[in-house]
C-alpha cells in the first residue's frame, strides 16, 4: 500500500496489482513485500483525461472503470489491492463468475457477493470495492489502516487452525471426501458395465431392423416397376387429364403441352428421359422467373428510397418506415430527419459521466436507421455464420467486433446498391433521443432489456416499446457500435461531427442486457478496442443520404 501511495503521489498508476506481482525480499517472517511488473503502468495525464482510459490488466482484479475503458486514477489500484487482500485473507475472490459480462455485473453489486468475509471487515471491503471511484478510500494506506483497525475475534474465518485440533479435523474431512469420491467412482463403473452391454445389444437390434427395412424397400421397388410396366401397357390414358392440369400451370411454356388422351405415351427409355428433362427445365425456368421478380422488386425499392431522398427530404415525416428486402430478409428502416439537438447530459443528470459534456449539434443530412438491432438472421444471410452466444434468429447478433461490422456493412451495401454504414455517435444519440432531452427516451422498463429485467440474456428484437421515431431497443439488449473513435467532445465540430481522426477505442452506445440503468442512458458513452467481441455488443446500421438537405 505504501509503495502504491508513493507511486500515486508521482501521478503514476500501476494498473495490474495482483498476488503474482507481489514478491518478498526473503523467506523470513519479517521480509518486506515488493511490488513488481510495471509493464502496463501509466502516468496520469491531467491535461487530457481521455488518455487515462486504456483497458489493460487482469480481468478479475480490474476496477469497473478499467474494465469499461473509463478514466482511471489511484483509486483504480486501490480496487485491485482490495481484491488481492480479500484473496489473501479468504483464499478465494470476492466475485465468482463464468463470463466477463457476468463478472462485470457482480462488480456492480459487491454487497451481494461478500458473504464469506467477517462482518467486521465487510464495510471496509465494500468501500474499497465500491463501483464508483469517488466512493472508495482516499488512498491505499487508508484502506489498509481501516483493515488493521478492525477487532480480531477468535471465531474469525481468517484465524489459522491449531495443529492439534482444527488441522486434524480438516484432515479427517479431507480423507472422508476422498473415500466418498472413490466410492462414487466405483459405483459409476459398476453402472457403466451393464449399460455398455445394453448399448451393444441395441446396436445389433438396429442393424437387424435396417436389414429388414432394406428388404421391404427392395420388394416395394419391384412392385413399383411392375406398376410402371402396366401403365405403359395401358397407355396411361386415364392419367391424361391430371397431366394436362399440371402442364397448364406453366403458361409461358404452352407450346410444350402434351395431350396423352390422343397421343401415344412415351414407351422407350429415351422418351421417358425427354419427359423428365422437360419437367426439370420447367422447374428451372420457374425458379429463374421468381429470381427475376425478386431482383426487380429490390430495384424498385432502391429507386423509391432514392426518390424519397430527392429534392424535398424535409417533406418526410420523422419515423417514416421503409422496408427493403434482400435475399428473403426484410430490413425495416426509420427516417431520422436533419435537425439540431443537445448532445450529452446536463450537469444535473444523476449518475452522469465526465465525458458527457452537453453541447449543441446540428445534423444537416437526414438518414435512415435500422428499426431494430441487426438480428442473427440478418447477419447469417450476409455473412454466412452466426457468432452469437445466445442463439435465436430474431435475437440481436452479438460477439461481433467493430471490424466485423464494417465487413457486414460493406457486403450489404453491395447487395442493396446503397451505402450502408455504422451511425456516427451524433447520429446514434440524435436517433435515440428522438426529440427528448431526459436521461432516457421514455420509461426504461417499458423500452429496454437491462440488468433489472433481462434475466442475464438477450431477447428477440422489437419486444419492448419503440421510441417516438419507431426505433426499438435503443436502450439495452446489446450495446451498439458507432463509427467514431472515442474522444473528448471539446474538439468536436458542432455540425455533422464524426469524432476524432484516430484513437484506440471505438464508441459503443445504449447499454446492454447486463448493464445497470445508468449505463443505458441516452448520453452514456463507452469505448472498446475495434477487435473486441462481447456477448453484449452488437450494432444497427444506417443508410447514408446521397444528397444534402436544404
Amino acid at each position: 500500500a505504501s509503495a502504491l501511495d508513493s507511486m500515486h503521489r508521482q501521478n503514476i498508476i500501476h494498473r495490474d496489482v495482483k498476488p503474482q506481482n507481489i514478491i518478498f525480499s526473503s523467506q523470513n517472517a519479517d521480509a518486506e513485500p515488493w511490488l513488481i511488473d510495471f509493464g502496463i503502468a501509466q502516468a496520469v495525464n491531467t491535461s487530457d483525461p481521455a488518455q487515462n482510459r486504456r483497458k489493460s490488466g487482469t480481468l478479475i482484479f480490474m476496477a469497473p472503470e478499467q474494465h469499461y475503458g473509463k478514466p482511471q486514477d489511484a483509486r483504480t489500484d486501490q480496487y485491485a489491492l482490495a481484491v488481492t487482500a480479500f484473496w489473501l485473507l479468504t483464499g478465494h475472490f470476492p466475485f465468482d463468475a463464468d463470463t466477463a459480462e457476468e463478472l462485470s455485473g457482480k462488480k456492480m453489486f459487491p454487497q451481494l457477493t461478500l458473504a464469506t468475509v467477517s462482518e467486521s471487515l465487510k464495510p471496509t471491503f465494500l468501500r474499497a470495492l465500491a463501483y464508483e471511484p469517488k466512493d472508495r478510500f482516499e488512498s491505499c494506506g487508508e484502506f489498509v489502516k481501516a483493515l488493521k483497525s478492525q477487532p480480531t475475534q477468535s471465531s474469525s474465518p481468517f484465524q489459522m487452525p491449531s495443529a492439534d485440533s482444527d488441522s486434524e479435523k480438516t484432515l479427517d474431512e479431507f480423507r472422508e471426501a476422498i473415500r466418498e469420491a472413490i466410492s462414487q467412482r466405483t459405483e459409476l463403473l459398476k453402472d457403466y458395465l451393464p449399460e455398455s452391454a445394453r448399448i451393444a445389444t441395441q446396436d445389433s437390434e438396429v442393424t437387424r431392423r435396417c436389414a429388414a427395412y432394406l428388404r421391404k424397400l427392395e420388394s416395394e421397388i419391384a412392385d413399383f416397376d411392375q406398376k410402371i410396366s402396366q401403365m405403359r401397357a395401358d397407355g396411361m390414358r386415364e392419367d391424361g387429364p391430371a397431366f394436362r392440369a399440371v402442364i397448364q400451370q406453366h403458361q409461358e411454356h404452352a407450346d410444350m403441352k402434351l395431350d396423352f388422351s390422343s397421343e401415344v405415351p412415351p414407351k422407350t427409355p429415351k422418351e421417358w428421359e425427354m419427359l423428365l428433362h422437360w419437367k426439370e427445365e420447367c422447374k428451372r425456368r420457374e425458379e429463374e422467373r421468381k429470381e427475376r421478380e425478386r431482383k426487380e422488386k429490390e430495384r424498385i425499392q432502391r429507386e423509391q428510397i432514392k426518390q424519397m431522398w430527392g429534392s424535398t427530404p424535409k417533406d418526410l415525416k420523422a419515423g417514416m418506415r421503409f422496408v427493403l428486402e434482400c435475399d428473403g430478409i426484410e430490413y425495416a428502416f426509420r427516417w431520422c430527419p436533419p435537425g439540431t439537438f443537445l448532445m450529452g447530459s446536463p450537469s444535473s443528470e444523476p449518475r452522469r459521466e465526465d465525458d458527457e459534456t452537453q453541447h449543441r449539434v446540428t445534423l444537416t443530412r437526414g438518414f435512415w436507421m435500422l428499426e431494430t438491432e441487426v438480428t442473427q438472421a440478418m447477419w447469417k444471410s450476409v455473412m454466412g455464420t452466426d457468432p452469437s452466444h445466445v442463439k435465436g434468429s430474431q435475437n440481436p447478433v452479438e460477439c461481433v467486433s467493430w471490424d466485423d461490422c464494417q465487413e457486414f456493412c460493406g457486403k450489404l451495401s453491395s447487395k442493396l446498391e446503397l451505402t450502408v454504414s455504422l451511425p456516427t455517435e451524433a447520429q446514434w444519440e440524435y436517433a435515440c433521443r428522438a426529440g427528448t432531452t431526459g436521461a432516457y427516451a421514455g420509461d426504461l422498463d417499458e423500452m429496454g432489456w437491462y440488468w433489472d429485467n433481462s434475466g442475464s440474456k438477450t431477447h428477440p428484437v422489437g419486444e419492448k416499446k419503440p421510441n417516438a421515431w419507431g426505433l426499438y431497443d435503443m436502450h439495452g439488449n446489446v450495446w451498439e457500435w458507432c463509427q467514431d473513435w472515442y474522444g473528448s467532445y471539446s474538439t468536436s465540430p458542432t455540425s455533422d461531427p464524426t469524432g476524432p481522426s484516430s484513437g484506440s477505442f471505438r464508441v459503443g452506445r445504449g447499454g446492454g442486457w447486463g448493464s445497470l440503468a445508468q449505463f443505458c442512458r441516452s448520453a452514456l458513452r463507452y469505448g472498446s478496442a475495434p477487435d473486441s467481441r462481447y456477448g453484449s455488443l452488437g450494432f444497427r446500421p444506417v443508410l447514408a443520404s446521397p444528397v444534402p438537405e436544404e
